[in-house]
């Protein structure tokens, strides 16, 4: 097969494919170099498994089309934080605590809190933008 149409036939690997891609090689690579170490006898980090965190947070960042890295970075830039803080809501609802979703985040989970609290408020303005439009629409 030539090469081009070898190519043409390649799966194209979506954002959210190659961000979990990437987390899960740095965990083999992780794994690799410090895999062999013992504690006690026991072998550490023989088998580390993907994170809720990493899945949800891949989601949120493909669907706002930023970088993963850069959301979970220092950046106040309000795109960021937007999707910043919805990922904090769909952890939040996936279960996990405020501390957990900050140890991720690398933020305090005072932090958290407020970030889930405008998360929540930018929800219900947009349901309640839709029943305007829905309910003008019907008026029409």
């Amino acid at each position: 097969m030539t090469g081009s149409k070898e190519n043409a036939r390649r799966r194209v690997e979506s954002w959210e494919e190659m961000e979990l891609r990437h987390a899960a090689e740095r965990r083999e690579k992780l794994a690799e170099l410090i895999g062999t170490m013992t504690s006690e006898g026991l072998q550490v980090l023989a088998d580390l498994p993907i994170e809720a965190t990493d899945i949800i947070a891949a989601r949120v960042a493909a669907k706002h089309g930023v970088k993963l890295a850069v959301m979970r970075g220092p950046s106040r830039i309000k795109a960021l934080v937007v999707a910043r803080q919805e990922a904090f809501l769909v952890m939040s609802r996936a279960g996990l605590s405020s501390l957990e979703i900050g140890d991720y985040f690398s933020r305090d989970p005072s932090t958290i809190q407020h970030g889930i609290t405008e998360a929540r408020a930018r929800a219900a303005k947009a349901k309640l933008r839709v029943q305007v439009a829905i309910s003008l629409a019907g008026a029409a």
